[in-house]
C-alpha cells in the first residue's frame, strides 16, 4: 500500500513539473520572440521589428522552446546557470585553498586575512586547480587548456565575467542551441589559452598563470556577430561588432594601467568564435558538420572532465585534512 501511494505521489509531481515546464511557459514563448537589435518582444510571425525596423523573420519560434531538445532554439537558462555554478564553485575552492595556505603560514590570522583569500587568491591555488601556463601545456598537460577557464583571479574578475555571461549566454543559446553553446564555450576558451601561450612565447616571454572565462565570452561575441551578419540582420551585427571593438579597447586600456589582462587570449577566443559562427551558419544542417561538432564536443568535454578529475582527486583529501 505504501508503494502504491508513493508511485501516485511521484506521478503527480511529474505531472506538475511537466505542466509547469510545458504549457505554462510555452504559452508566452510560442507567441513572442526577442528582437536582437533593440531587445524588445515582437510577434512570432513578425518579419520586421515594429520598434526599430530590424529584420526578425529569420528568428525561429516553436511551441517547444523550453523542451529538452538540442535544436529547439530556446532561450532557457540551464546552460548559463551551469556555467555560473562551475565558475562559482571553483572560485570558492580557490579561496578555500588560499585560506588554508595562509592559515598554515602565519600564526596571527584575522578577518582581513580571511577576506583576502576571496579578494586575492594565491598563485599556488590557481596552479593546483588547473590554471594554464605555457610550460605546463607545452609539457603535456593539455587538459589545462580547458580547466583554466573556470578559475578567476579575484572577486572583480568573476563579477565582470559572470555579468557578461548573464547577458551573452542566453543569446548564444537561443541562436546556436545546446550542443553548440558548449562547443563554443570550450572551444573558444581553449583557443584563448593557445593564443595566450603564443603571446607569452613570442611577445611577453612570461610563464604566469592564465585564468578566466573571458576568452570564451569574446568567442560568444564573435559567433553572434557572424550569425547576425550571415542572416542579414546588420543592426544586430553592428551591435556585437561594437561590443567586440570596445571590449578589446577597454581591456587594452586597463592593461596599460597595470592590470594583468591577457589580450592575446581575448583575441584568439574572439576570432575562433567568429570563424566557427560562420561555419555553423553556412553548414548548419549538414551531416558532416553535425558529426564534426559532436566529435569535438566529446573530445573537449572529455579532456576537461579528465583534468577536473586529476585536480579534485589531489585536492579533496588536502581540503578535508586541512
Amino acid at each position: 500500500m505504501n508503494g502504491f501511494w508513493f508511485r501516485r505521489w511521484k506521478n503527480q509531481v511529474k505531472k506538475w513539473l511537466s505542466e509547469w515546464r510545458g504549457s505554462n511557459r510555452n504559452t508566452f514563448a510560442s507567441q513572442y520572440k526577442t528582437c536582437p537589435s533593440c531587445g524588445k518582444f515582437v510577434g512570432s510571425n513578425d518579419a520586421i521589428c515594429e520598434y526599430c525596423q530590424a529584420p526578425v523573420a529569420h528568428l525561429q519560434v516553436s511551441s517547444g522552446r523550453f523542451d529538452e531538445s538540442e535544436e529547439g532554439g530556446s532561450v532557457h537558462l540551464e546552460s548559463t546557470y551551469a556555467l555560473f555554478g562551475l565558475c562559482t564553485f571553483f572560485f570558492a575552492l580557490t579561496a578555500i585553498l588560499t585560506y588554508q595556505n595562509q592559515l598554515a603560514s602565519q600564526e596571527d590570522f584575522g578577518l582581513f586575512d580571511q577576506l583576502r583569500a576571496y579578494v586575492l587568491p594565491s598563485s599556488e591555488a590557481f596552479w593546483n586547480l588547473g590554471a594554464s601556463t605555457t610550460g605546463a601545456v607545452l609539457g603535456g598537460q593539455y587538459w589545462r587548456l580547458f580547466t583554466y577557464m573556470f578559475l578567476h583571479g579575484n572577486i572583480l574578475h568573476i563579477i565582470f565575467n559572470l555579468s557578461a555571461l548573464a547577458f551573452l549566454g542566453p543569446l548564444l543559446f537561443g541562436v546556436f542551441g545546446l550542443r553548440r553553446f558548449w562547443l563554443l564555450t570550450l572551444g573558444c576558451g581553449a583557443a584563448g589559452a593557445l593564443g595566450s601561450i603564443i603571446g607569452h612565447l613570442f611577445v611577453f616571454h612570461s610563464g604566469s598563470n592564465v585564468v578566466g572565462l573571458s576568452a570564451a565570452l569574446f568567442g560568444y561575441l564573435g559567433a553572434l556577430y557572424a550569425y547576425y551578419r550571415g542572416t542579414g540582420d546588420l543592426g544586430a551585427a553592428e551591435k556585437f561588432k561594437s561590443y567586440m571593438i570596445w571590449g578589446n579597447v577597454f581591456c587594452v586600456v586597463v592593461t596599460l594601467l597595470g592590470m594583468p589582462i591577457d589580450n592575446f587570449a581575448h583575441l584568439a577566443g574572439m576570432f575562433t568564435g567568429w570563424g566557427w559562427g560562420i561555419l555553423m551558419f553556412r553548414n548548419a544542417s549538414t551531416k558532416a558538420m553535425l558529426w564534426t561538432e559532436r566529435t569535438l564536443l566529446i573530445l573537449f568535454a572529455g579532456t576537461w572532465l579528465y583534468g577536473s578529475f586529476l585536480v579534485l582527486r589531489t585536492l579533496i583529501p588536502q581540503i578535508h585534512g586541512g
